[in-house]
């Protein structure tokens, strides 16, 4: 009958010999890892730098001092007629507007801005957009993807407020601070400068939608709180339209002409001091160890082959 201990020593790894195999593999471990932090060190030189892009916004601040006038809501909506929004619900339309088409309807208007956004793409000899060049590997990576999916070849679709909607979707982030309740707004690319501009104008076009459809939306409502108020009898019912009316107004007001409607900066665009990406130490500690796994394993292997 075979020894019990006998089959847990042979199961048993030995440590001795892992050791052994490595030592003897020690320059075949230093050339892997060499030729791997030399590949690393080589892709930090030739890689595009990055900067981060940081816009921080909040809430326009509106006092409110009008009553809560819940009898009004229900009057307003058996009329057809909504109340006006709130600054939160401002707020909240705000964030959805951000990625719409509506918003890069607006900022693809400004023509030189999204010539350099598509720079790529953009011929000035021939004063119009035309695909750019492809690599040999964007051309075999397209041509093995069509393959296996069977799609046809995409039809070039020349900058338009779509395309800008995906641009901003790609490479700007949203983040509400949960302390604070403010907007941060950040990014990472090469050209900081013009990513600058573009959150500017993103920030410039959702306020002003929103204010837009203010204005245009309050006349009817105004308009319904002056008829119940020469309708009206009530004393209190009076001052609480009179109240509401003011503070309606003063909205209007702003909205015409304020600078800012809904959202508001609480500092300038701050493009980081030095380059966020890549990050040299840790692709080079990444490098470092993918080399000294991989050519540690292949020494294990070659060991246990030779071993069997």
């Amino acid at each position: 009958m075979t020894n019990s201990n006998d089959i847990h020593a042979g199961n048993e790894i030995d440590l001795r010999e892992i050791i052994t195999a490595l030592w003897r593999g020690k320059f075949f471990i230093i050339f892997c890892t060499t030729v791997s932090i030399v590949f690393a060190s080589y892709n930090l030189r030739h890689e595009e730098k990055k900067y981060s892009i940081t816009y921080k916004l909040k809430p326009v601040s509106q006092k409110d001092n009008g009553p809560n006038i819940s009898g009004l809501g229900g009057i307003a909506s058996l009329a057809g007629i909504n109340l006006p929004s709130s600054s939160s619900s401002d707020f909240n339309v705000f964030k959805e507007l951000i990625y719409s088409n509506e918003v890069s309807h607006e900022i693809i208007k400004n023509k030189d801005m999204t010539r350099m956004l598509f720079a790529g793409e953009w011929h000035k000899s021939l004063g119009k957009y035309s695909p750019g060049k492809k690599s040999k590997i964007s051309e075999l990576k397209n041509y093995v993807k069509n393959l296996l999916l069977g799609e046809e070849e995409e039809i070039y679709i020349p900058p338009n407020s779509r395309r800008l909607a995906k641009f901003i979707s790609e490479y700007v982030k949203l983040t509400v601070e949960r302390k604070t309740g403010f907007l941060f707004l950040t990014s990472e690319h090469s050209q900081p400068e013009l990513i600058l501009k573009l959150l500017i104008e993103i920030t410039n076009a959702s306020d002003g939608i929103i204010r837009d459809r203010y204005v245009n939306f309050s006349k009817e409502p105004l308009d319904f709180y002056k008829e119940k108020l020469n309708s009206s009898r009530s004393r209190e019912h009076r001052e609480a339209l009179a109240q509401l009316i003011s503070k309606e107004q003063q909205k209007l007001m702003l909205a015409s002409s304020g600078k800012y409607f809904a959202i508001e900066p609480i500092t300038k665009p701050v493009i980081s001091l030095y380059p966020t990406h890549p990050r040299p130490m840790s692709n080079l500690i990444l490098s470092l160890f993918i080399g000294l796994v991989f050519s540690m394993l292949i020494v294990l292997l070659r060991n246990k082959i030779l071993k069997d």
